[in-house]
């Protein structure tokens, strides 16, 4: 599952949401074994290059952690800032509530007046850092 950490500031590294993360998943969740999978930094650029907005993508294994584990995160600070963390779903065809299972997603019976997603922006890995499970 994924953690997402929103609209973090530039000055954020990646060793900030290294520090802000790992204490709490071996302290807290050391009795469910629960690990830090991956982390990275996500950036979203406009059709010039400019950096628009930033996020903290977490990946955590096992699942029934996440939601212990987001509200441990919610009352942390990282640099003085609290930010809403919340968990990050993939969205595809295979998973969209409105699609008839028996067919694919039909867009005429779309409701949606207009497209939702920001279109013009490009998604950027900025820093990934993955974490390699210890051999016990």
């Amino acid at each position: 599952m994924f953690i997402i950490i929103k609209r973090i500031p530039a000055d954020i590294a990646i060793q900030d949401l290294e520090q802000f993360v790992l204490p709490i998943i071996q302290s807290e969740f050391s009795t469910k074994h629960g690990a830090l999978k991956s982390l990275q930094i996500i950036e979203l650029n406009d059709k010039k290059g400019h950096p628009v907005e930033r996020y903290g993508l977490i990946r955590i294994a096992p699942d029934s952690i996440v939601t212990p584990l987001i509200k441990s995160l919610t009352h942390g600070t990282l640099h003085n800032s609290r930010f809403v963390i919340d968990q990050y779903f993939v969205r595809h065809w295979h998973n969209d509530r409105r699609a008839n299972k028996t067919q694919h997603l039909s867009y005429t019976h779309n409701k949606r007046k207009e497209e939702r997603r920001r279109l013009d922006l490009k998604r950027t890995t900025l820093h990934e850092k993955l974490f390699v499970p210890h051999s016990e």
